[in-house]
């Protein structure tokens, strides 16, 4: 499968019933879901692995991962409701494609609810209205993962790089810098659209 054409079967994903502010819930864009998996599987990362992503959502990682032929693919989340989205979209997919197992767990990924994968692919909160979130889903994504795919606020970009050098977290080997446009969703939101510029890291475990 190609990248545009796993693009445009992303974009059939449902995104958020009720979304909520506190978890900084904003479904990840399908140009962008499709580039972090492709280079995912294009670097060896997915096919044949177990692959879990981190406050999964709707599920649009974790399915566009299921067509690349991981072992299996585990989807983790904290909200029910985005969860039972996240099962629906899936169970849409399976009727129509031949893809990998997801399996979702309802948990907080601060808790030990996975020991080990080979990779993690998330797009994490960003940590503005829970200061510092970002860092213990990239924390956690490090402790369970010897691959970890993340993405984050352009402006966090000098944080996150001391923050794994100074902790000796792993080797940021790929790094790109891409624009969203994230749609209004919450009451405070002015704007239709707001661009976002962000990072997509591939860091490797030490």
């Amino acid at each position: 499968m190609k990248k545009k054409e796993l693009e445009m079967i992303l974009e059939k994903c449902r995104g958020y019933i009720e979304p909520k502010v506190e978890l900084e819930q904003y479904v990840t864009p399908s140009n962008i879901a499709a580039e972090v998996i492709y280079l995912a599987y294009m670097k060896g990362d997915i096919e044949g692995l177990k692959v879990a992503d981190f406050g999964c959502g709707t599920a649009k990682l974790s399915i566009g991962i299921a067509f690349f032929n991981p072992e299996l693919v585990v989807g983790l989340e904290i909200d029910k409701h985005a969860l039972s989205v996240a099962k629906e979209n899936y169970s849409m997919f399976k009727r129509e494609h031949e893809m990998s197992e997801i399996y979702f767990l309802l948990s907080d990924v601060r808790k030990p609810c996975i020991k080990k994968v080979d990779t993690v692919v998330q797009n994490p909160p960003f940590g503005v209205h829970n200061r510092g979130l970002d860092i213990v889903f990239l924390k956690r994504a490090l402790e369970v993962a010897d691959v970890v795919y993340s993405i984050h606020k352009l402006e966090t970009k000098e944080y996150i790089f001391r923050y794994v050098n100074k902790n000796k977290l792993g080797y940021i080997t790929d790094y790109m810098e891409r624009t969203i446009a994230l749609p209004r969703m919450y009451k405070f939101h002015r704007k239709e659209r707001k661009n976002v510029r962000i990072i997509i890291l591939r860091i490797e475990k030490r």
